[in-house]
């Protein structure tokens, strides 16, 4: 597979790394035209959003977006939004090296990193990044638009909503429900249900 990626800031650096891991490759990056200062970006084409597609065609390519979690990960849905009206496929990256069960399934433009362990029976909705190291547990159903940091545990057969965002280290137990847009710290330990928008610290 061959990609472009959409942003220029350390998360595309760590894309590359992961892409190229998995011998595949980053042909260009792009920016919306207001932002682009160079012409090349990591020793590859630096070109303009705008008109990307004419340069390298959907049929030829697959386009990733390189934004994290700004805008509780609207920012990132909807440069998703703009890449399928593009036509692009979206397919996302999934690294070779995560252990992910076949009984997973996994929608579009999924970002997920190195080191990932997924359980069976997991359901994994569209437009979320899995950082590197994560524990999915087995049944659990995750939602759209979701940011999972290193080092989470998500236990077995819990719901996640969409939007949410899950610090470094943190836990969620089994059977629990995640509302949507809901902000899990680092380090915290999620026993009980949240509600839409809940912050656990």
């Amino acid at each position: 597979m061959a990609y472009i990626i959409y942003g220029t800031g350390i998360f595309s650096d760590v894309l590359l790394d992961e892409i190229l891991m998995d011998d595949e490759q980053v042909l260009a990056f792009c920016l919306d035209d207001n932002l682009i200062d160079a012409d090349t970006h990591l020793d590859r084409p630096l070109l303009s959003f705008s008109n990307v597609e004419e340069f390298y065609p959907p049929t030829d390519v697959d386009l990733l977006i390189g934004i994290t979690y700004q805008k509780k990960n609207e920012t990132r849905n909807a440069y998703y939004q703009k890449g399928i009206d593009k036509g692009y496929s979206m397919s996302g990256f999934v690294s070779k090296n995560s252990n992910i069960s076949k009984k997973t399934t996994i929608g579009k433009n999924n970002i997920i990193l190195s080191g990932n362990l997924i359980q069976a029976g997991v359901e994994i909705g569209q437009n979320n990044v899995l950082w590197n190291t994560n524990h999915i547990g087995h049944h659990s159903k995750i939602g759209d638009n979701c940011f999972i940091s290193s080092h989470v545990v998500i236990s077995g057969n819990c719901e996640i909503g969409k939007n949410a965002f899950f610090g470094v280290n943190s836990t969620v137990i089994d059977n629990i429900t995640i509302g949507d847009y809901s902000l899990i710290g680092a380090g915290a330990v999620v026993k009980e249900d949240t509600i839409q928008n809940q912050v656990i610290k």
